[in-house]
């Protein structure tokens, strides 16, 4: 394909993102195609840069943009097409990739320089690689694990450049409007200090939304801080609230689908939740002028600010996140020092390094920042090895008791000023849209049925089996290849809260494929389980060690299946193991999958072979001549291995799922066995096509279904 280059960014682990557009798809002997929408495309270990308006040619796989259809998932395939980009491509280092010149811009020119001063002030690290992601956005040098230790210490927001940093910035135009009050005081004779400040801090703000390539966040901070000094400069009251509401008002009429936004939403709810709470919090501020107690008022004075937000965000990071680290203490540490020391010295050192005549002075400045950055890393990794950054999984809130949540803090901000004559009969319809939800779920499960969920994780496997009761079994956890997306904390884990507590009876692991086991990894971590159970086998090296070492943490011991073993499930419920007798027998480590029949008062329900091939089918049915069960899902994900006609005679399913992805190289299900079960009368619902699969056994016999998405 061919297209021009309209975005791009830095993610963390050396990655590009960049978004294409007046894409065309070249066809070798017939005319191009052109695209009606653009194209994200990902490209890892790059040996070269781009820039805006710059051809590119690429042979890669065109895929249109998805996410994954569980219920109350993130739809990232949404999120792309509000943005105008219907496909996504994804290509490594210089393989099949041309690029046209670089076209010529005083301000991509003057940005590269920029970005450069900061690159040449010191050797390669996470000192350097934070400060030039909190300056420009760019995060392409950061290390995964630097993210994971921001995200545990609750710091994620101070890499996100939106309104925090560009207070850090208008803080600038305050300082110089006091320096300016002090050495020519009549100076706030013509203008108030406010304004001054206002004025002042106009320029550095438009600079650093430049600098930070004008991320959406960056523009909607600066959006909001253009009608806060207006209202200020005309002298009107309570400028913050109105200011958000202009602002908001602003974007909606201009994007009006902006509203489905998740940063927009997150910025406008913590802002929110600080205009209206931080109020009440004064009397934490009313201490003296003394040193000691200026401080003091500082410190408050954060971790207030800080308190007001989370409140606020809470309900959006529970449903969206599903992760909340209770430890506000870091962001009193990390914060200052970020907001007084890094930006103006990393800031400073930049534009200094740009000119030959001060770049030493420059490199000297940026140098001074990552040293700082450097410490402020060090301390974290060495809290965090004390355990001092817990993170709890959360019950991902319906959307009722969001709406529900959202009345009750409206009702307390109300109060707080005055209690409102709606008092109670708000706190009744706060409280019944919080409860009753939670109440149908709990009607829901103790009902008296079995539920089958195959979850859609692309290619790989992960099984909810779902008892009376609220009992619950999870089958392997999925695993994906991404460096970025990790299957159990963000698709397993979604659908497992989500209006549920993280807990579950037990947890099986079929056979060690990085397709079945890498998602464990995060439930286990985070969820309170039961038990484990697993074929025998572990995944190889340091992956298999780090299981085992995560279970001992856990205190959970591992208990190993084989064939004849029953596990007992509770109402009635059981697990037949019917595979395999003997690992080491097995031509493949997929022949080692367990197979295993879930039956209900002796009926046969559900046969979930996991990854065997014809050889260990044959061994089913060898030690097994009654295999019948109502559903299959199909072993090896519908890959040909699975091609023994006599194993589906046997089975005689009334209903097929399959878990397969959605653009693999492979077409599953395979041709064959389609045709082969189509000839039965039996078509087959794949999780590619229909998303989350659903079977549900109750007093009317069984249903197929997908869940309602709450």
């Amino acid at each position: 394909m061919q297209g021009v280059v309209k975005d791009i960014s830095g993610k963390p682990g050396g990655r590009l993102q960049v978004v294409l557009e007046d894409v065309q798809v070249l066809v070798p002997g017939k005319q191009s195609i052109p695209l009606h929408s653009g194209v994200v495309w990902s490209w890892h270990d790059p040996s070269r840069t781009l820039r805006p308006g710059q051809d590119v040619h690429l042979l890669t796989r065109l895929l249109p943009v998805a996410g994954f259809g569980n219920p109350g998932a993130w739809d990232y395939g949404q999120y792309w097409r509000m943005q105008g980009v219907g496909f996504s491509a994804y290509s490594k280092g210089e393989k099949s990739l041309r690029t046209g010149p670089v076209p010529e811009s005083f301000a991509a020119e003057l940005l590269a320089n920029l970005q450069g001063a900061v690159l040449d002030g010191a050797a390669p690290g996470q000192g350097r690689a934070l400060l030039l992601a909190l300056l420009t956005g760019d995060r392409f040098e950061l290390d995964t694990r630097t993210v994971d230790l921001l995200r545990r210490a609750g710091l994620s927001h101070t890499l996100a450049l939106s309104g925090l940093h560009l207070g850090f910035v208008a803080s600038l135009g305050l300082f110089l409007a006091l320096m300016l009050g002090r050495f020519f005081p009549s100076a706030l004779l013509r203008v108030p200090r406010p304004k001054l400040a206002v004025l002042l801090a106009a320029p550095a703000i438009l600079g650093y939304v430049w600098l930070g390539q004008a991320s959406p966040s960056l523009v909607r901070a600066a959006l909001m801080f253009v009608f806060w000094g207006l209202l200020l400069l005309t002298g009107r009251p309570r400028v913050l609230l109105d200011g958000l509401f202009l602002a908001l008002a602003c974007m909606l009429l201009v994007s009006p689908l902006s509203v489905f936004d998740l940063r927009l939403q997150l910025s406008v709810v913590a802002v929110a939740g600080i205009a209206v709470f931080l109020p009440a919090l004064q009397f934490l501020f009313r201490t003296g002028d003394s040193l000691p107690y200026r401080f003091l008022r500082w410190f408050l004075g954060i971790m207030a600010v800080s308190f007001c937000a989370n409140v606020a965000l809470l309900p959006l990071t529970a449903r969206y996140f599903g992760m909340f680290t209770p430890n506000l203490l870091p962001n009193f540490i990390w914060l200052p020092p970020l907001g007084f020391l890094v930006l103006p010295l990393g800031g400073a050192g930049m534009l200094l390094g740009v000119f030959p005549w001060t770049a030493g002075l420059g490199q000297l400045l940026v140098a001074g920042a990552i040293n700082v950055l450097d410490v402020m890393l060090t301390f974290l990794q060495w809290a965090n090895s004390l355990d001092f950054f817990p993170l709890h999984q959360l019950l991902r809130p319906l959307w009722p008791e969001m709406l529900g949540c959202a009345v009750l803090l409206v009702l307390v901000a109300m109060t707080l000023r005055r209690p409102p004559r709606c008092f109670w009969p708000g706190m009744a319809l706060g409280l019944a849209l919080l409860f009753v939800p939670q109440l149908q779920m709990l009607w829901r499960d103790a009902q008296n049925e079995v539920r089958v969920e195959v979850l859609d994780v692309g290619q790989g496997q992960a099984i909810v089996i779902s008892l009376p009761g609220g009992g619950r079994l999870l089958l392997d956890g999925g695993g994906l290849r991404s460096r970025s997306l990790e299957a159990g904390r963000d698709v397993v884990a979604p659908y497992l809260t989500l209006g549920r507590p993280p807990r579950l009876d037990w947890i099986v692991l079929s056979h060690p494929h990085m397709d079945h086991y890498k998602g464990l990894f995060h439930i286990l971590e985070y969820f309170e389980v039961g038990r484990f159970a697993f074929n025998g086998l572990w995944p190889s090296g340091d992956t298999g060690r780090a299981f085992r070492n995560l279970l001992e943490e856990k205190r959970l011991s591992a208990q190993r299946l084989a064939r004849g073993d029953v596990l007992s499930l509770g109402h009635d419920a059981s697990i037949d193991v019917l595979h395999p007798f003997q690992v080491k027998k097995a031509p493949t480590t997929n022949d080692t999958s367990l197979v295993l029949l879930l039956k209900r008062a002796g009926r046969p329900l559900a046969l979930l072979p996991g990854d065997a091939e014809a050889w260990g089918l044959k061994q089913v049915l060898a030690s097994a001549p009654e295999v019948h069960a109502d559903l299959l899902v199909l072993p090896h994900h519908g890959s040909r291995t699975g091609l023994l006609p006599v194993f589906y005679d046997r089975v005689a399913p009334f209903v097929v799922f399959c878990s397969c992805g959605r653009y693999d190289a492979a077409i599953l299900p395979d041709p064959d066995i389609r045709n082969l079960l189509e000839k039965k009368g039996l078509s087959i619902m794949t999780t590619a096509d229909d998303g989350l699969l659903q079977a549900v056994w109750d007093r009317e016999g069984l249903r197929i279904g997908v869940q309602d998405d709450f």
